[in-house]
């Protein structure tokens, strides 16, 4: 009596199955809702945020250019009213109101600044 699925049956059925599995991941992955998109959509920019409402209290992600000293841009910070909160890679976390937020986007040391929440 012969077997009903020899290797060669086993190795199709393995990679048809790869196939379906990898198929299914990208139609899930497609679907998604762009999450950075969407938040995008609900994030005033700075500045608008600074006009209308100076005095919000923002964590923010400073981003620093790549030749800046790390010191001077925490004393920038500080001058601003800030309050260091760390660092996250080459990046500064710091706590602010929107109006000293929007000022400190354009210090020379400073590639832009990311309101991370409020």
């Amino acid at each position: 009596m012969s077997l009903p699925f020899g290797p060669a049956t086993q190795a199709i059925q393995a990679i048809t199955l790869a196939v379906v599995l990898a198929l299914t991941a990208l139609v899930v992955a497609a679907s998604e809702p762009d999450r950075s998109a969407s938040m995008r959509a609900l994030t005033p920019s700075l500045p608008a945020l600074a006009a209308s409402q100076p005095t919000a209290a923002l964590d923010i992600r400073v981003q620093l250019r790549a030749s800046a000293d790390r010191g001077s841009a925490l004393a920038a910070i500080r001058r601003a009213g800030g309050v260091p909160l760390g660092l996250i890679a080459t990046d500064l976390r710091a706590r602010m109101n929107a109006a000293s937020a929007e000022a400190l986007s354009r210090h020379p040391a400073v590639v832009g600044v990311v309101v991370v929440s409020r």
